[in-house]
């Protein structure tokens, strides 16, 4: 995704959803640590993401003292955050083996590369080849194939057919299976049979959690009927959409953040991207919501136009303008 200002919203909403296993920070060396990159590395801290930093263009400084300095502005950006990270770079092989078993505790990798001279691509390709997947060592993210959800991310037609592309956050999907689709424009959800799975443009019968695919329901799913951010999932559940909903946010600004109970940011929650109004409570006489950065706040939110399905603990994010926020749903 990209870093600079103009694509903030669209690396945001990347960053919102749930399907990350790692993120990795690409900084130009002669160009330094911008605002952007300082933003970023912010939200995915609040994430509690695993971070790998790599530096490029690292044979454009000379000076041993500038990439003494740059390393250690960045290793103040990370300690001023105050979330137990410990970032250092990578000299050897043994270090490889070392950083990727303990990513997950704390352990924040940083390569110097260059592609012209290619000084360290080497090590950083081998540690490429032994990151494990975190969908694949979580063993607490392990879920019953009883507990089935597939996120609808896009929707598009082949052939007089309606295809529609997403990735499995739940369980197992299982070919020939009937399925509740929904929330639909009312919040209300309808049964619907999967007639064929593609995963890597291979016709399958089963995709697994964290896998992304492409599926073909029944001839009475029309395009219409069909938007991003629906879900297909175990028909014997009895869910509900949701118009409301709380959370748990907090400002990612270094600054005190200003924010009119009249504004209608666009919320970015998985596949989910809507407008939505705060809910001022009634005992609450302050004309903005006010956001310390050093605090939590719990809010209440409504959706603007449709209800949808969410799922509590999941990742709420608003980058919008000069509005920065993360958090968390509490209660749907």
């Amino acid at each position: 995704m990209g870093g600079s200002e103009k694509a903030l919203k669209t690396t945001g909403r990347a960053l919102s959803k749930n399907y990350i296993d790692y993120v990795f920070l690409v900084i130009a060396a002669d160009k330094g640590i911008t605002k952007s990159t300082s933003d970023y590395l912010k939200l995915a801290l609040s994430m509690d993401l695993p971070i790998v930093t790599i530096f490029t263009k690292i044979d454009m400084i000379k000076d041993e003292e500038d990439k003494i300095t740059l390393l250690n502005y960045f290793k103040c950006i990370l300690k001023s955050e105050k979330k137990g990270k410990n970032p250092l770079v990578v000299k050897n092989k043994n270090d490889i083996v070392t950083f990727s078993q303990s990513i997950n505790e704390g352990i924040l990798p940083i390569f110097l590369i260059s592609n012209k001279s290619g000084h360290g691509l080497d090590l950083f390709i081998n540690f490429l080849n032994i990151l494990p997947a975190t969908s694949d060592t979580d063993e607490s993210s392990i879920v019953s194939n009883q507990d089935v959800q597939f996120d609808i991310l896009e929707t598009s037609g082949v052939e007089n057919k309606l295809i529609l592309a997403g990735i499995v956050t739940k369980g197992t999907l299982i070919y020939d299976n009937q399925y509740l689709l929904g929330p639909d424009l009312d919040g209300n959800f309808k049964l619907a049979s999967l007639k064929s799975i593609h995963c890597k443009r291979k016709s399958v019968k089963t995709a697994k959690k964290g896998q992304y695919c492409s599926i073909l329901l029944e001839e009475s799913v029309t395009k219409d009927s069909v938007r991003s951010g629906m879900v297909l999932i175990n028909n014997n559940l009895k869910p509900k959409a949701s118009k409301t909903f709380e959370a748990e946010i907090w400002s990612i600004n270094n600054e005190i953040q200003k924010i009119k109970y009249t504004s209608q940011p666009i919320v970015h929650i998985s596949p989910i991207r809507q407008s939505v109004k705060f809910i001022k409570r009634e005992d609450c006489k302050d004309e903005d919501l006010i956001l310390d950065p050093y605090q939590t706040y719990k809010v209440k939110f409504e959706f603007l136009y449709t209800p949808e399905y969410l799922n509590e603990g999941s990742h709420l994010i608003i980058y919008q303008n000069n509005i920065k926020i993360y958090g968390y749903i509490t209660k749907k």
